[in-house]
């Protein structure tokens, strides 16, 4: 055997110790020891997330395919090391870059357990050091990521290997542990001023050695000459890694200090399960690794630094929030803590139980998290499926969703054509095909529509929210949205109501039509503008023109033939004028509730409304003719007296269109209900009344209709010198189909 060979034989015994399971004789402890490290892998080998649960799983898995750092994909400065690997093991026989990078990390991550049990053996013996490997295992926030394509476990367990090489190999680990810490830092370069450190302080104590402290840093030179060069050639020089590192890193340090300071909401503490838990564990841990320091002579005090270092980089120099940047400390942390358990207990049995305990705790905790998402994918990528699944079409996307649209997309999982929401204004009046969809946060920015769908996705697993970074767990995706795609404000909400504020020009991106029709608005114009002139346009003509002023109402936009195209719906809304409102310094022109599309293949469902403000806007319908609504008839119900003349515009197709009537007074009404062409005339007592006439051909095409009533009138008397006619009800269309 070669001689190097022969040292890495001898490194790897107090290292990977062999069998891990004294339980018998050479055979049978060799059987319980594969058992034990087959029954770890399948933990996390059986139960791999259904997909990206993040989006730097997306992205790492778009590094893997496309390495480009400069697009994100990965984040700068690239996880080089990490994304080496995803090739390699794609290369291997798993083609997908996401399960390459899974299984990937979750082998890694029993390797890391493995080492666990040989870096605390010698200070806390095999049966603690099993033990706390096994805790460690099942730690909720180790296991809940150790199947994901982050950076983070595989980091672990290569500085958990180095750890080992240091501790127990002696002289001859140092070399090897500069290799494995080096790697480390390639995996996961954000923590790379750690692993650093630790390379220094093991050349601190390996000092009088020079000879070995530059083989050393030889060693670690090459290692990194090996990984970035082709990185750097692929990113597209060190010019290139280097500048959008730079503003990577801004955006970063920019967020600092803007993270919770909650206890329940550290990422350590949340990784843990419960606030209790998390302080358990951390004061046994301390209490163990303060009884190894005599043990440890001067490595305890070198133990101490790093682990101090990495506590105060995790705390205020990253995201404190966020579990995943906490798998190391609690991979480190597991065996003292049970070596804390049995002092405290004074005795081996007590920490073994403790131990016992904790990891049932673990168990019983994490299990349900990691279950969820094996089962389930991220809702955002479930989004994306079902938009995928109806085939060819247009999918507009919330900027921050962009790398599970990317990984879909270079995946060749995504047939639509998609943009950024960013992208939408410029973009907008050339946008082609059919159907448009919206990929959302919630609340989204989408208006009210029947012509549109909503489907919501959540993920509802209390302990997934716990243990992630709570992001893109609840999304909606709409398809044939309205969209305000040029001068509107994010959605707001005036009760459950939804809304929109646009400026004096504004533009809307609706679904493509085949034919004439009309698209209403619901708005509310400024309080502060009074007789402006408005106008819209659709894709370029213009089609409607009046004078508006404050106050609620309905702008109906009629859409011609030449609308018929194969682009989507281009409607551009411009008022004369715009203002400010009290505490508010925007330039505001009006606000959109609800919007109606009546134009093929669109149609309005049934549609039902009182003469009422918010059921009117809500349906895109406008009332004259009425007084405020009242309880009126016995049992009493919603109605609105109108005068001798009223009437109601709304949208409607092909279909009926009907009305609710009565007249609650000593003398009946005689109305007449006008439609179109078409009318009825009946006698309306103080009981209901329904009157129901077809939509006239020439009306239905144009996609919204006019309901007139004229009624015999009386003067109630007793002070009220109204001229009532008739009380009006409901208003309902129902569709031809």
């Amino acid at each position: 055997m070669r001689p190097w060979a022969a040292q890495l034989e001898r490194l790897a015994g107090p290292v990977f110790p062999w069998p891990l399971l004294p339980v018998g004789g050479a055979a049978a402890s060799a059987a319980a020891s594969a058992a034990a490290l087959a029954a770890l892998a399948a933990s996390r080998l059986l139960l791999l997330p259904a997909g990206p649960w993040e989006q730097d799983e997306a992205l790492m898995a778009c590094g893997v395919l496309d390495f480009d750092p400069s697009r994100h994909m990965p984040l700068p400065p690239g996880f080089p090391l990490w994304i080496a690997i995803g090739k390699m093991v794609r290369k291997l026989g798993i083609a997908d870059p996401l399960l390459a990078l899974q299984v990937a990390s979750a082998l890694l991550s029993v390797v890391a357990i493995w080492a666990l049990v040989g870096l605390w053996e010698g200070v806390a013996g095999r049966r603690v050091a099993l033990a706390g490997a096994a805790l460690a295992a099942f730690i909720p926030g180790v296991w809940f990521h150790a199947g994901r394509a982050f950076s983070e476990t595989p980091s672990a367990a290569l500085a958990v290997i180095a750890f080992a090489l240091w501790l127990r190999g002696g002289r001859a680990g140092f070399v090897p542990g500069v290799i494995a810490m080096t790697c480390a830092a390639l995996v996961r370069p954000p923590l790379a001023p750690i692993f650093v450190l630790t390379v220094l302080l093991a050349a601190w104590w390996a000092r009088r050695d020079g000879r070995l402290v530059a083989a050393g840093a030889a060693a670690g030179a090459a290692v990194l000459a090996v990984v970035m060069v082709p990185a750097v050639l692929a990113a597209g020089g060190w010019g290139m890694l280097l500048d959008v590192s730079e503003v990577h890193a801004g955006e970063i340090i920019a967020t600092l200090g803007t993270e919770s300071w909650a206890l329940e909401s550290i990422g350590f503490v949340r990784g843990l399960g419960t606030p209790a838990f998390a302080a358990l564990f951390l004061a046994l841990a301390a209490v163990g690794w303060w009884g190894w320091r005599r043990a440890l002579a001067g490595r305890w005090w070198a133990g101490t630094l790093a682990g101090a270092t990495l506590m105060f980089l995790l705390e205020f120099m990253d995201n404190r929030n966020y579990p995943r940047y906490w798998v190391l400390v609690w991979l480190l942390l597991a065996t003292p803590a049970v070596a804390g358990a049995a002092r405290l207990g004074r005795s081996r049995a007590a920490g073994l139980a403790a131990a016992g305990v904790g990891l049932a705790a673990a168990v019983g905790w994490g299990f349900p998290a990691v279950w969820y998402i094996h089962r389930h994918r991220l809702p955002v990528v479930a989004a994306l499926a079902a938009a995928a699944g109806e085939g060819p079409g247009v999918l507009i996307y919330e900027d921050q969703l962009f790398s599970f649209r990317n990984l879909a997309a270079i995946s060749g999982r995504l047939p639509v054509d998609s943009l950024r929401w960013t992208e939408m204004e410029r973009a907008g009046p050339r946008i082609a095909g059919a159907p448009l969809w919206l990929l959302a946060e919630q609340p989204g920015e989408d208006l009210p529509c029947p012509a549109s769908r909503v489907i919501e996705f959540d993920c509802r697993q209390a302990r997934v929210w716990r243990l992630s970074q709570e992001r893109f767990l609840h999304v909606r995706l709409v398809k044939n949205p309205v969209l305000v795609a040029r001068g509107g404000h994010p959605v707001e909400f005036d009760g459950t109501r939804r809304f929109v504020w646009c400026g004096a020009h504004a533009a809307l991106l609706a679904p493509r039509v085949s034919g004439p029709g009309t698209l209403a608005l619901a708005v509310e114009v400024h309080p502060s503008l009074h007789d402006v002139p408005a106008e819209a346009r659709v894709a370029g003509v213009r089609t409607w023109s009046e004078r508006v002023s404050a106050g609620p109402r309905v702008i109906p936009i009629p859409v011609p033939p030449a609308a018929n195209s194969p682009n989507l719906l281009w409607v551009e809304l411009d008022l004369g004028a715009q203002a400010e409102s009290s505490g508010d310094n925007r330039a505001l022109a009006l606000r959109i509730f609800d919007v109606s599309l009546q134009a093929p293949p669109h149609t309005v469902p049934l549609l039902t409304f009182l003469p009422q403000r918010d059921s009117l806007l809500g349906a895109c319908a406008e009332a004259e003719g009425t007084y405020a609504l009242e309880q009126l008839g016995n049992p009493p119900r919603p109605a609105a007296w109108t005068g001798a003349h009223a009437a109601f515009s709304f949208p409607a197709g092909a279909g009926l269109v009907g009305i609710e009537l009565l007249a609650p007074s000593a003398t009946p009404a005689v109305v007449v209900v006008r439609l179109g062409s078409g009318q009825a005339r009946v006698t309306v007592g103080p009981e209901p009344v329904t009157v129901a006439l077809p939509v006239p051909p020439e009306l239905a095409r144009a996609g919204r209709v006019r309901l007139e009533l004229s009624s015999t009138t009386f003067v109630p008397g007793g002070g009220d010198t109204r001229s009532l006619g008739v009380a009006v009800g409901r208003v309902w269309y129902l569709p031809a189909n």
